[in-house]
């Protein structure tokens, strides 16, 4: 009896891990959309500030620059399974108590912060541990269209999650929204409790090395690995240029366009479609071989995006803005997610990615509070010029440069020799 044989770019699908991990990245990439959507404008409507409202998006990825690391040495020594079930929980905690927190009435802006801060830290160790899974639950081969797949997942999500939370939010209130994302997290659980507790999902290092030896050596990776840490450098940039506009959005919305919470919900769910249709573009492409080229189109695509957005408060051109804002930048970061993994040893897996999540989401945090404060000196709508400006200058400052990211390993000599100590 002859197998299914599933369209090339679908082929991960054939590996069951992969269909649970796919869909527990699903649930809890929904439950984090739908947490920012409730948080950031319940955060305007309790302060009435865009800074308050970059500051709570601070609180969410912030944490990323202790948590990361942490989970990065987490993941590459103990059972990843574990870790991922742990982050789970205790998002789902924090959701459970803020909507009881709404419903009462007892919710302050000080206490979300800090409630937000304990969230971005599950946020951490949930990007860590399921960006190390991923590569392990399919063959190398099939390493992009896996990627692919996952960001498809994960920017679905984005789309779906608000989707959904902005009619509650609009019909029930904030609390209605965390209950709801804590059912989100629930079903990530329970998925995971079916990914097996062995083989290839444990740590592929568990040599009884001490936090900081092995904090050392991920750096010690990274900085032999040219292009790696050149291109990590580079997302860096984009993510705090032209992806730190979300915390501006609640207020943009409210005070430039006019408009009511159920437009701002509507603005996350079209920069998540956007994204979604570009990263399936990328699936139709079927190969890695223009990994670089399309890395430098959607890199030039998000800053025009931002451009044009900064131009015109019609909620036409502001929809479409944000679409197209999505679509390059869901694309950008799903190359730049599957370059890393295919330039990475595995059993410094976890460490790579969590010094990825440092630079991207947590240095993204700070520039959204930073971005959020500008917002006090001038109109949203020139902060997103400001934005997309700077980012095409560094576009250009890189491309003259460096033309090509992707190469060899340069860090597998380092891997080995790493190895080589613990035998």
């Amino acid at each position: 009896m002859k197998s299914i044989v599933l369209w090339h770019p679908l082929q991960p699908f054939t590996s069951p891990q992969f269909r649970l991990l796919w869909g527990i990245i699903t649930f809890a990439n929904a439950g984090q959309w739908t947490f920012l959507l409730v948080s950031g404008w319940q955060t305007y409507t309790l302060t009435q500030s865009s800074a308050w409202t970059g500051a709570m998006v601070l609180a969410v990825f912030a944490p990323n620059l202790i948590g990361s690391p942490i989970g990065g040495v987490l993941v590459d020594k103990f059972n990843r399974k574990q870790v991922l079930t742990g982050a789970l929980l205790f998002a789902t905690g924090i959701n459970v108590l803020l909507g009881l927190m709404s419903f009462a009435r007892h919710l302050t802006p000080t206490t979300l912060f800090v409630f937000t801060l304990l969230y971005g830290i599950s946020l951490s160790l949930l990007g860590v541990s399921t960006n190390t899974l991923v590569p392990v639950s399919v063959t190398p081969n099939q390493l992009f269209h896996a990627v692919y797949l996952q960001s498809i997942a994960q920017r679905g999500a984005e789309f779906l999650g608000p989707a959904l939370a902005s009619s509650i939010l609009a019909k029930s209130g904030p609390g209605a929204v965390y209950i709801f994302t804590a059912i989100l997290y629930i079903s990530a659980i329970l998925l995971t409790a079916l990914l097996p507790s062995n083989g290839r999902l444990t740590s592929p290092l568990n040599d009884g090395s001490g936090f900081t030896h092995l904090l050392k050596e991920g750096v010690g990776y990274v900085m032999h690995s040219g292009q790696l840490r050149k291109l990590i450098s580079f997302t860096s940039l984009h993510c705090i240029l032209t992806m730190a506009y979300i915390g501006l959005l609640p207020t943009f919305v409210s005070v430039d366009v006019r408009a009511h919470s159920g437009f701002y919900g509507a603005l996350l769910a079209y920069a998540g479609l956007g994204a979604i249709v570009g990263i399936l573009f990328l699936t139709m492409l079927g190969t890695a071989m223009w990994k670089d080229g399309m890395l430098w189109i959607t890199a030039l695509l998000s800053s025009l995006s931002l451009i044009a957005l900064s131009v015109s408060v019609n909620p036409l051109i502001v929809s479409v803005s944000v679409f197209s804002a999505g679509l390059a930048q869901g694309m950008f970061m799903a190359l730049v997610v599957a370059m890393i993994q295919e330039m990475t040893d595995e059993s410094f897996r976890g460490r790579v990615n969590s010094f990825y999540l440092v630079v991207t989401a947590g240095l993204m945090s700070v520039a959204n509070w930073g971005f959020g404060a500008l917002g006090t000196l001038m109109s949203e709508s020139h902060t997103f010029g400001l934005m997309g400006f700077a980012f095409l200058m560094v576009v250009m400052f890189f491309w003259t440069r460096i033309r090509r990211f992707s190469g060899k390993n340069e860090g597998k000599n380092y891997a080995l020799s790493a190895v080589r100590r613990y035998l």
